[in-house]
Protein backbone atom coordinates (compact mmCIF):
# COMPACT_ATOMS: atom_id res chain seq x y z
CA UNK A 1 0.00 0.00 0.00
CA UNK A 2 2.79 2.44 0.86
CA UNK A 3 4.60 1.50 -2.34
CA UNK A 4 1.47 1.95 -4.42
CA UNK A 5 0.97 5.51 -3.23
CA UNK A 6 4.62 6.24 -4.02
CA UNK A 7 4.35 4.66 -7.46
CA UNK A 8 6.84 1.89 -6.63
CA UNK A 9 6.51 -1.71 -7.75
CA UNK A 10 7.20 -3.96 -4.74
CA UNK A 11 7.96 -7.56 -5.80
CA UNK A 12 4.97 -9.70 -4.78
CA UNK A 13 7.20 -12.60 -3.71
CA UNK A 14 8.43 -10.52 -0.75
CA UNK A 15 5.96 -9.99 2.05
CA UNK A 16 6.30 -7.35 4.71
CA UNK A 17 4.48 -6.20 7.83
CA UNK A 18 3.96 -2.55 8.72
CA UNK A 19 2.65 -1.24 12.00
CA UNK A 20 -0.84 0.22 11.83
CA UNK A 21 -1.16 3.96 11.51
CA UNK A 22 -3.78 6.44 10.29
CA UNK A 23 -2.87 5.87 6.65
CA UNK A 24 -3.27 2.08 6.91
CA UNK A 25 -6.56 2.43 8.77
CA UNK A 26 -7.88 4.73 6.05
CA UNK A 27 -6.82 2.65 3.03
CA UNK A 28 -6.69 -0.97 4.26
CA UNK A 29 -8.99 -3.28 2.24
CA UNK A 30 -9.99 -0.51 -0.19
CA UNK A 31 -6.71 0.58 -1.72
CA UNK A 32 -7.65 0.04 -5.38
CA UNK A 33 -6.77 3.19 -7.28
CA UNK A 34 -4.52 4.43 -4.49
CA UNK A 35 -1.59 4.84 -6.90
CA UNK A 36 -3.70 7.41 -8.78
CA UNK A 37 -4.87 9.30 -5.68
CA UNK A 38 -3.29 12.74 -6.21
CA UNK A 39 -3.59 14.04 -2.62
CA UNK A 40 -1.99 10.96 -1.08
CA UNK A 41 0.76 10.89 -3.71
CA UNK A 42 1.60 14.51 -2.94
CA UNK A 43 1.88 13.69 0.75
CA UNK A 44 4.54 11.11 -0.12
CA UNK A 45 6.29 13.28 -2.69
CA UNK A 46 10.10 13.49 -2.26
CA UNK A 47 9.70 17.28 -2.49
CA UNK A 48 7.39 17.34 0.55
CA UNK A 49 8.84 19.89 2.98
CA UNK A 50 6.54 19.17 5.93
CA UNK A 51 7.97 15.82 6.98
CA UNK A 52 5.69 15.66 10.01
CA UNK A 53 2.64 15.58 7.73
CA UNK A 54 3.68 12.24 6.21
CA UNK A 55 2.08 9.16 7.81
CA UNK A 56 5.29 7.20 8.18
CA UNK A 57 5.60 3.55 7.31
CA UNK A 58 7.17 1.55 10.12
CA UNK A 59 8.26 -1.89 8.98
CA UNK A 60 8.07 -4.56 11.62
CA UNK A 61 8.98 -7.73 9.74
CA UNK A 62 7.22 -11.07 9.72
CA UNK A 63 8.14 -11.79 13.33
CA UNK A 64 5.81 -9.05 14.60
CA UNK A 65 2.99 -11.61 14.62
CA UNK A 66 4.77 -13.50 17.39
CA UNK A 67 4.88 -10.58 19.84
CA UNK A 68 2.39 -11.21 22.61
CA UNK A 69 3.49 -8.75 25.30
CA UNK A 70 5.64 -5.71 25.98
CA UNK A 71 8.43 -6.77 28.31
CA UNK A 72 11.63 -5.21 29.65
CA UNK A 73 14.72 -6.02 27.59
CA UNK A 74 16.26 -7.79 30.59
CA UNK A 75 13.41 -10.32 30.64
CA UNK A 76 13.75 -10.98 26.92
CA UNK A 77 17.56 -11.38 27.13
CA UNK A 78 17.21 -13.75 30.10
CA UNK A 79 14.67 -15.86 28.19
CA UNK A 80 16.96 -16.03 25.15
CA UNK A 81 19.87 -17.08 27.38
CA UNK A 82 17.78 -19.77 29.08
CA UNK A 83 16.57 -21.09 25.73
CA UNK A 84 20.16 -21.27 24.44
CA UNK A 85 21.40 -23.05 27.57
CA UNK A 86 18.62 -25.65 27.27
CA UNK A 87 19.30 -26.08 23.55
CA UNK A 88 23.06 -26.57 24.10
CA UNK A 89 22.42 -28.99 26.97
CA UNK A 90 20.17 -31.12 24.75
CA UNK A 91 22.85 -31.24 22.04
CA UNK A 92 25.42 -32.53 24.51
CA UNK A 93 23.20 -35.34 25.73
Amino acid sequence: MFDEVRGLAWPTRFTVRALRNRFLEQWHDHDEGLEDHRVERERYSPQCKRVTSIPRQILAGEVIDTVEAVEPASVIVERIGTTLRISFAKRRS
